[in-house]
């Protein structure tokens, strides 16, 4: 969780907002204006910027990276920085299920369509939850794609997909 401002912590009970120095406030206001400007979220680059003239907010003297990488050592730095740059924190998981949620429906809506891109990308995804199942299940060891190919498992398979199948089936881990 980010460290919050100390107005914002006080009111919400949160943890204590990283006690930055001036020359830490300044870089990172000269940053999120460098970011702002040009797009760039690479602290080589915000270093860099602190050599134009032109730019008289940057602070003084420049920050080197060893200085840069020393701050980051510090607990709570680079959560205090990011607060200057939202959107280049990692995504809450509040935004990942919406984003799966999204995704599921278009993938869906696809298929509904009759396109064949996205049966092709539901049945990888689902290949892939079913073996994340299978992996979770340390008592049954048999692979449903192994239980599928045996005779006894009552579906019927054509022999070409079965071969098919076959030559792209797991192999089971050696003990």
């Amino acid at each position: 969780m980010p460290l919050l401002d100390s107005a914002l912590a006080d009111a919400v009970g949160g943890p204590p907002r990283y006690p930055a120095n001036h020359r830490q406030h300044v870089f990172r206001e000269f940053a999120s204006v460098i970011y702002m400007t040009t797009g760039s979220a690479m602290v080589a680059d915000w270093i860099s910027y602190q050599h134009y003239d032109y730019l008289a907010m940057s602070p003084k003297p420049p920050v080197t990276m060893v200085e840069y990488r020393l701050w980051e050592d510090s607990d709570g730095f680079i959560d205090w920085v990011f607060e200057a740059f939202p959107d280049l924190s990692e995504p809450t998981q509040t935004e990942l299920e919406a984003a799966g949620a999204i995704y599921f429906r278009r993938i869906v809506a696809a298929m509904s369509k009759g396109e064949k891109w996205a049966f092709a990308q539901f049945g990888r995804i689902r290949e892939l939850a079913l073996k994340a199942t299978e992996a979770d299940k340390s008592s049954d060891p048999e692979s449903l794609m192994e239980f599928w190919l045996q005779d006894e498992s009552g579906w019927a398979k054509p022999p070409t997909l079965k071969r098919k199948i076959e030559g792209s089936a797991p192999k089971a881990k050696e003990e």
